[in-house]
């Protein structure tokens, strides 16, 4: 993987993998399908911005697992969403 490639991912939920843009002038938040998986991983997406070429999400502890609506995190959601978080774990390490 080239360094460039990676782009840290600022918030997951069950839904959607969102990121900030980092060749916009404004802020751009864009989304992927997080196929119902909030744990941390590096994964493979084709770009739809025409700033972008194919990179990956990089998803880690720093990731916020939570939802982003008109750009903030719903606060309401992180508490479902790290329980979520917990659970998935718990399952991969069994």
């Amino acid at each position: 993987m080239e360094l460039k490639n990676l782009i840290h991912a600022d918030a997951i939920d069950d839904v959607h993998i969102v990121f900030k843009c980092p060749h916009h002038r404004r802020i751009t938040y864009h989304r992927h399908g997080s196929e119902k998986s909030l744990c941390n991983r590096h994964t493979h997406r084709s770009s739809h911005c025409e700033h972008l070429e194919d990179y990956y999400l990089v998803i880690d502890d720093d990731t916020v697992r939570g939802t982003i609506k008109n750009n903030r995190i719903l606060k309401r959601s992180l508490a479902s969403m790290e329980r979520l978080h917990a659970k998935q774990i718990k399952n991969q390490n069994k």
